[in-house]
């Protein structure tokens, strides 16, 4: 297993920590009020890593959601702000990502 791999599943469970709750949640804007979209909480995640890991964990989040949806995305802003994304949809693709990690298959 790659060094980074368990970096960004860490990052992937502070993502979705962040957001974990439907009032953490929001669409069409980074972040309003104490709400964060998927973008802005990975990015929070992140942190001093940003540069480093960001790509991979972007792609990661890219394929659960094509294989949540069966629709491709330029990047998890576009999943996050799809019309039909709701938040279960984004704690599910976090999830997957997460779980095809454990399983090799990301």
């Amino acid at each position: 297993m790659s060094k980074t791999l368990p970096e960004i599943y860490f990052v992937l469970a502070k993502t979705r920590e962040l957001i974990a709750e439907p009032s953490q949640w929001c669409q069409y804007m980074w972040h309003h009020n104490n709400q964060r979209c998927l973008e802005d909480a990975l990015i929070a995640a992140l942190g001093d890593d940003y540069n480093r890991l960001y790509s991979r964990a972007s792609s990661l989040l890219v394929d659960a959601a094509h294989e949540h949806t069966g629709r491709w995305f330029a990047g998890p802003v576009n999943f996050n702000d799809a019309t039909n994304t709701k938040h279960a949809d984004v704690i599910a693709v976090l999830d997957k990502a997460m779980t095809g990690m454990m399983r090799g298959t990301t």
